[in-house]
């Protein structure tokens, strides 16, 4: 088994097989936490952007959700054609009313 010294500041350096099984990289993140057993534990954690993050939430929201009314029997790529073209048709709506304004 693999030794690591403490070094200042606490730092130590995790042995190399134990880092290359592990596949840690330099600016990766390891999550600490004690077991029952009094052991340490390190997990490899990664973070994600808040875009990503965003993403990962509204897919797992909606993969249940089944299309109701018009969109029922449309595949995902024609809901969006059909989202986009309302989209843009409020959007020309709008601009129409603020012209009318000035």
């Amino acid at each position: 088994m693999p030794l690591a010294t403490v070094k200042n500041e606490f730092q130590l350096t995790i042995p190399a097989p134990i880092r290359k099984k592990a596949a840690i990289k330099v600016g990766d993140l390891l999550e600490f936490s004690f077991e029952p057993d009094g052991s340490i534990r390190l997990l490899p954690k990664s973070l994600i952007d808040k875009r990503q993050a965003a993403v990962k939430f509204f897919d797992e929201f909606i993969k249940d959700v089944k299309p109701r009314g018009e969109f029922a029997d449309m595949t995902e790529d024609e809901i969006m054609s059909e989202s986009i073209a309302i989209v843009k048709e409020v959007r020309a709506e709008r601009k129409k009313r603020n012209l009318k304004c000035e």
